[in-house]
């Protein structure tokens, strides 16, 4: 699968890190590490890690979808009917980019939970006047501003909501924790040693003709005549049409609501416009499809309310027989697994690259590497990679095939720390430049031999 190797890299080293020291990580920077939030997605796969399951946050990511699905339903029958939330179930697992979150290392399928979830308790509590809701509601906040800080915009519809009900006190309330935690997180990322997202303090509103052109738009397609390329995924065709769908929708329901005063209409509206903000607020916000997270959850909402509307309309009382909707449900996940297939890893030829290689080697032989030099009483710094490869712009950078050593061999990198800067390993070009380690790692060709240092 193809994803952001760095943020992937990110999330392990954060969780490796808070295994073996829980209070010190927060005044060390590890590879990759973002400036951002306390990374409540990678400490809670750090139980994991610390058992030797390095894909650990993957599992997180992959039950965080998972519950997400179950809480759109929830939501969603809660709105209307369970036949509504079975198709916006549906609905969330139809988005390619649903898949990629339920798979990679990466905060923001945690994001999608909580948000969600935040926002649910908040409507029932809006409407019912559930205290243990609105307890709920503000705990699952604070939770997700902890994962990766900008689930802050989640407040957009949450505030947008008890406004329209008359709770001036909630809405002061969740105004006030929100806007002071939020802060709260931001001044305890600055215990780590540097920022590592100055970019991000240069928005995409310093330059609003951006926004007019097409190509910012269009940014997910083949660059040459897309029309007539055979590699054109759907999840191409969905990062494409996401942000226009979520502009379009948060309109609409602000007209419906302008015309029907509908408390529904007014909080979904609100809730496409959250999921705005993110894309349309950072550099490059829209080319980085992980800042899209915000959008998915409203977009599956709305997509089985309108659905339902339509199949209500149309199909009248057959529509109502639950083997009519869980028909089409089934239609919905079959049509998911499909695509996954397709996007991921394409057709099957003998052209086709393997998908779990990474710069020409195998996933294989990186693993067997690390797995070679862990349990040794050694230092990253202690490890020598040969090979040019190694250090043709990649050295510091372990979204590369040496990274997948060194996640393997189960050391810690630190790059930066408030007392000192950790050494990592040694890049040389041939071995006759080996000079003092414990293990080097040598590439030849396509495979990677380790052995111990003379």
């Amino acid at each position: 699968m193809h994803f952001h190797k760095s943020r992937e890299i990110a999330g392990y080293f954060q969780s490796l890190a808070f295994s073996r020291m829980p209070i010190r990580s927060f005044f060390i920077l590890t590879p990759s590490e973002s400036y951002s939030a306390l990374h409540l997605h990678s400490t809670l796969a750090s139980p994991l890690v610390a058992l030797g399951y390095h894909e650990g946050g993957r599992l997180i990511s992959l039950l965080s979808i998972l519950a997400a699905s179950i809480v759109i339903f929830k939501f969603v029958s809660y709105l209307t009917d369970y036949r509504a939330g079975l198709l916006a179930a549906g609905f969330f697992w139809l988005f390619p980019l649903s898949h990629r979150f339920a798979y990679a290392y990466l905060p923001e399928s945690l994001s999608i939970l909580l948000t969600t979830a935040a926002l649910f308790l908040a409507y029932a509590d809006a409407e019912q006047e559930r205290e243990l809701y609105f307890y709920g509601s503000i705990i699952l906040l604070l939770l997700a501003i902890t994962n990766h800080l900008w689930e802050a915009v989640i407040l957009a519809p949450i505030g947008a909501i008890y406004w329209a009900t008359q709770k001036r006190r909630k809405f002061a309330t969740f105004a006030a924790i929100g806007v002071t935690w939020t802060g709260v997180v931001h001044l305890l990322t600055k215990l780590q040693p540097s920022n590592t997202s100055q970019l991000t303090n240069f928005g995409t509103q310093t330059n609003g003709a951006l926004f007019l052109q097409i190509n910012w738009w269009l940014t997910y397609l083949p660059s040459n005549n897309w029309y007539l390329s055979d590699s054109l995924t759907t999840f191409q065709i969905f990062m494409n049409v996401v942000l226009p769908l979520t502009v379009a929708s948060t309109i609409g329901w602000g007209i419906y609501y302008l015309r029907s005063k509908s408390n529904r209409a007014l909080m979904l509206s609100a809730w496409h416009f959250s999921g705005i903000v993110i894309p349309l607020a950072l550099v490059g916000g829209y080319h980085l499809e992980y800042f899209m997270w915000g959008t998915l959850a409203p977009l599956a909402v709305s997509s089985g309310l309108v659905l339902h509307k339509v199949l209500d309309t149309a199909l009248e009382s057959s529509y109502a027989d639950t083997k009519t909707v869980v028909l089409v449900y089934l239609l919905l996940v079959s049509a998911s697994g499909a695509q996954v297939w397709h996007n991921e890893y394409g057709p099957l030829d003998d052209e086709t690259p393997p998908q779990a290689s990474l710069d020409g080697v195998a996933e294989y032989e990186g693993y067997a590497a690390g797995r070679q030099m862990a349990g040794h009483q050694m230092t990253p710094e202690d490890i020598t990679f040969v090979g040019y490869e190694f250090i043709d712009g990649s050295y510091n950078n372990y979204a590369h095939d040496h990274g997948r050593v060194v996640v393997y061999s189960d050391l810690l990198l630190k790059e930066r720390s408030r007392v000192a800067t950790d050494r990592g390993p040694t890049y040389v070009n041939e071995t006759s430049m080996v000079d003092d380690c414990v293990f080097l790692v040598e590439r030849v060709n396509d495979e990677l031999f380790v052995r111990r240092c003379n």
